[in-house]
């Protein structure tokens, strides 16, 4: 329940207690969006217990125990408007405590509370592996993403549920989870849905697209740092905020209020967000500030509504309702009454199901049950909420995980004085796990080991069991100051040596293919000679986004010039290949590939990096692009000569305003021309996007349809003065293909078990092939049947403890 505004019947007295909102509000108006509550200040709570709470109940009855010993808390009391400190959002507890009031003036003691780094955990890569379907050794987090079907302009809308923030049941993530948009509760987030927080001595976090949060500081320039580990850029406007993601290579636009106003990307792609305002329907959203729709540059886009659960405050507690495309395709969301996503119903009103079934852990996701009301999916989880096991119907691709020593988040805490108020600095870290095994669905037990990188744990080494001709070996790798890959070990004893850009997080020098005793330090400086059988990369990238500009490479030298930037080979003259006025919101040109040149070397292992004699005798490759205002492709060619040119709608026409009819959006493709002059014209789309009608160079026309959900549903091709030949495709409801018929009447279907995976295919004549697969998914048989059930042909085969293939037996019908 919301505690503000409460009325409570047993209020005796003006006692009070001060609890904070964490420091993330800048505008006041704005400050009840944010549901992150600090215990006040007292020595005497376990700094495990004192940290952001996302319910304001719960932080004043911690707050009240501590404080009177011995006293059973009483729930007569209200929690006061709150108040604004110039840097923070403060307001009071008022309550008895064993029916006897709590009397000091009123006066109270006023606390802040900064979060000064919120530590991510390392995204899933080879520096922190995902096992089965998906969880996170090295965390404990269970993540899940869920595609809905829906897109914009190619952008996929994704729900994302991530339990980062509840393992451990500490507070690492609750600043993360106040940073993003709650409109699909606490632990899911929608990849639309970001915003941008600011608090207190220039700390901000921006919430990114899979519902993590990314930390930033103010550097004393007017500028912001990030956490280590990340490229993302942060730069004060004059009215709000602009953010650099690099992984999307993204300029994001924020207002003064932190919503998300536009994204361009660097190919030159964009996409304009709308927020609810107080005329805004109800049935829409509840309270302005709610994002409505995103639009791209075709006209086209996606809407969002929100309901109120009974109870909850307008501002804060919309949840995601129902979300559509220009075509009408709508998916819907259910939530219970704990805020938990349970179920999303899809653009054909089939249902997936989402199970959440400990009552000590409300919150954790247990298992998915499918379109087919078939359980897919089990998750487990340990008493402190780390999961620890991850299995498919039937027990099939089983990962569980086990620890000597468990992750958890850690929180760190600094305090000092400002004025009058006790200020406590929270950095929250990861306790680094050790004794980490993974039992795979083979039965294999590998051991992996941690490090502790920046506050985040990484992996370190990663156990092998033997295998066919292969004795168990260890790899591992190492990491720099700033926590950067230095070096890795493989299972054969190989080791690759890295040299970083520690600003940017990205690589400069590779050398690979060296013994496992050699020193990095003695192949990465420039012109070190290399061992036998050793090779090295050498990358330059463009200025602004994490784009290869040239990689030097045994036997070649790669080239990509960008809109915008010098060619190496045309004496450094900046190239142009898109309009001067397609530019980034920064002003920079967008960033599009003109130029491709491959060229080859004398350099047989690349040690002499970009300064390896070309080899003359070899033409150089070379590709070319141009590009219109949008950054589509103009035109392609190839060592000169001309290979496709494209044109593109320059207006937006429908034959009717119904959602399925068709026509064209500005930018769609209109028509292609090939290297020898052949035309494919592409004459219609339906309001989503897609292609419904083309016409090939040789004047047969082919026509689409899509299910509900985006699928192809049939592929009509009508030849000059001929008959339509359609080829339909049929799925089940968990979107599986299970039919396909040709044109000439003839059809093949396909069976798949409880876990999704295809065990079988049969064709109308009464052949059939059938797969047997072992716990990963391997086909350990296959047999190809006749029409009459006999066995025409017959395949086994076994795989090693390494999930190798390690024998093949094939029996053929004699």
């Amino acid at each position: 329940m919301n505690s503000l505004g409460r009325n409570v019947k047993n209020l005796k007295c003006s006692a009070s207690l001060l609890v904070i909102l964490a420091g993330l509000g800048t505008v006041p108006a704005r400050a009840e969006k944010l549901l992150l509550w600090s215990t006040g200040y007292n020595g005497d709570i376990p700094k495990e217990e004192r940290y952001p709470r996302l319910d304001p109940d719960e932080a004043c009855e911690l707050s009240y125990r501590y404080i009177f010993k011995g006293s059973i808390y009483s729930h007569s009391y209200v929690v006061s408007p709150p108040r604004w400190e110039g840097d923070t959002w403060g307001l009071q507890c008022f309550g008895t405590w064993d029916g006897r009031p709590f009397d000091d003036s009123g006066s109270g003691q006023w606390f802040d509370v900064d979060i000064a780094d919120v530590v991510p955990p390392p995204k899933a890569s080879c520096s922190s592996p995902l096992v089965g379907n998906p969880i996170e050794p090295l965390t404990g987090a269970k993540r899940e993403e869920i595609g809905t079907g829906l897109s914009l302009a190619g952008i996929p809308l994704v729900l994302t549920y991530d339990s980062t923030t509840r393992s451990g049941l500490r507070a690492y993530a609750r600043p993360a989870a106040a940073a993003k948009p709650l409109v699909v509760g606490e632990l899911w987030s929608s990849s639309f849905h970001q915003r941008l927080i600011v608090g207190a001595q220039g700390k901000v976090l921006v919430a990114r697209p899979d519902g993590t949060a990314v930390s930033f500081s103010a550097d004393g320039a007017g500028g912001y740092l990030p956490n280590p580990g990340h490229a993302d850029r942060l730069l004060k406007l004059g009215t709000g905020f602009r953010y650099l993601d690099m992984v999307r290579r993204a300029v994001e636009t924020y207002n003064a209020a932190g919503l998300l106003q536009e994204i361009a990307f660097s190919g030159g792609k964009r996409l304009a967000f709308v927020y609810s305002t107080a005329s805004t329907s109800a049935d829409i959203a509840p309270a302005p500030g709610y994002l409505t729709e995103v639009r791209d540059q075709s006209g086209r886009s996606l809407t969002f509504s929100y309901r109120l659960p009974a109870g909850a405050a307008p501002a804060t507690g919309g949840l995601l309702r129902r979300a559509a495309n220009s075509q009408g395709e709508a998916i819907s969301l259910t939530f219970d009454g704990a805020g938990n996503l349970t179920q999303l119903t899809n653009q054909d009103v089939s249902v997936k199901t989402f199970l959440y079934e400990i009552s000590a852990l409300p919150w954790a996701l247990t298992g998915i049950q499918n379109e087919l009301n078939v359980r897919f999916a089990t998750f487990s989880y340990d008493a402190a909420g780390r999961a620890i096991s991850t299995e498919h119907a039937g027990g099939v691709e089983k990962y569980s995980v086990s620890y000597q020593v468990a992750p958890e988040p850690k929180n760190e805490e600094q305090y000092g004085s400002a004025g009058s108020r006790m200020q406590i600095v929270v950095q929250h870290k990861w306790v680094t796990p050790s004794g980490i095994q993974i039992t795979d669905p083979g039965g294999t037990v590998r051991t992996i080991g941690a490090v502790d990188v920046n506050g985040r744990p990484q992996l370190a080494s990663n156990s092998q069991p033997a295998g066919s001709g292969c004795s168990a070996a260890t790899s591992a790798q190492t990491y720099d100051s700033d926590g950067n890959l230095a070096s890795r070990d493989d299972f054969d004893g190989h080791r690759s040596c890295y040299v970083q850009d520690p600003a940017r997080v990205l690589t400069l020098t590779k050398v690979e293919g060296l013994a496992s005793d050699q020193s990095c330090s003695q192949v990465l400086a420039s012109g070190a000679a290399l061992p036998a059988g050793s090779r090295k990369i050498s990358t330059q990238w463009h200025p602004d986004w994490p784009l290869e500009r040239q990689v030097a490479e045994p036997g070649r030298i790669r080239t990509f010039v960008y809109n915008g930037q010098p060619d190496p080979t045309n004496n450094n003259a900046i190239a142009f290949c898109a309009p001067r006025s397609a530019t980034l919101p920064d002003g920079r040109p967008i960033a599009v590939l003109c130029k491709e040149v491959h060229q080859a070397t004398k350099d047989s292992s690349g040690a002499q990096g970009f300064a390896a004699e070309l080899d003359q005798t070899i033409e150089p490759h070379i590709t070319e692009w141009t590009y219109d205002t949008r950054g589509s492709v103009n035109s392609i060619a190839e060592g000169g000569i001309p290979r496709a040119t494209y044109f593109y709608y320059q207006d937006t026409w429908y034959e009717s305003p119904a959602p399925d009819a068709r026509g064209h959006a500005v930018g769609d493709l209109n028509f292609e021309i090939n290297g020898v002059g052949h035309f494919t014209q592409f004459l219609a789309y339906d309001h989503a996007g897609r292609l419904v009608k083309s016409v090939d160079p040789k004047s047969s026309t082919t026509e689409y349809e899509y299910t509900p959900r985006g699928y192809v549903s049939s592929v009509a091709v009508t030849p000059p003065g001929g008959d339509p030949r359609t080829t339909l495709y049929r799925y089940d409801a968990t979107g599986a293909l299970f039919q396909l018929r040709a044109p000439d009447g003839s059809s093949r279907g396909y069976s798949y078990d409880a876990a999704g995976r295809l065990v079988g295919s049969s064709s109308s004549q009464g052949t059939r092939v059938e797969y047997t697969l072992d716990n990963f998914g391997n086909r350990v048989m296959e047999q190809q049947l006749g029409a009459g059930g006999e066995v025409i042909r017959k395949i086994t085969r076994t795989f090693d403890a390494l999930n190798r293939v390690e024998s093949v037996q094939e029996e053929a019908q004699k």
